[in-house]
């Protein structure tokens, strides 16, 4: 399973998305699974600090949480932004994000339009034993 999300008419200089496969979702509340992923994110002697967050839907209907964060090295030095859409499938997740060195506006941005024009590709994927036995 992935997340297929289609290519902007555009992107800016200095930009990058980076995504993750989608997984079962673990047994947490959503928040838990996205602070537990925020924290996983941060290289070492970083972290990252949260600018803003919201909850949103993607165009066809799935729920996503948006987070705009920095991150920052020990001296609290902003070393990049990011912003990152955590995707949630009924019973999977993933995430999208985009990296880049000045911040990152969420209404003029084509890269987060494009990220929230997303949909689960579940082609390949056995969804029932009907699928096996054909």
């Amino acid at each position: 399973m992935r997340i297929v999300i289609p290519a902007p008419p555009q992107t800016r200089e200095g930009r990058s998305l980076h995504g993750s496969a989608l997984e079962p979702l673990p047994p947490l509340v959503p928040r838990e699974w996205i602070d537990y992923t925020i924290r996983a994110a941060a290289p070492e002697g970083h972290s990252l600090r949260t600018r803003y967050s919201a909850e949103a839907e993607s165009r066809s209907g799935w729920p996503v949480s948006l987070w705009s964060a920095e991150l920052v090295d020990a001296s609290g030095v902003v070393v990049e932004h990011r912003l990152i859409v955590f995707y949630r499938f009924v019973y999977f997740g993933g995430t999208a994000e985009i990296r880049a060195s000045t911040p990152i506006g969420v209404d003029d941005e084509p890269l987060v339009q494009a990220m929230l024009d997303c949909a689960p590709d579940v082609s390949g994927t056995i969804a029932c034993l009907a699928d096996v036995y054909g």
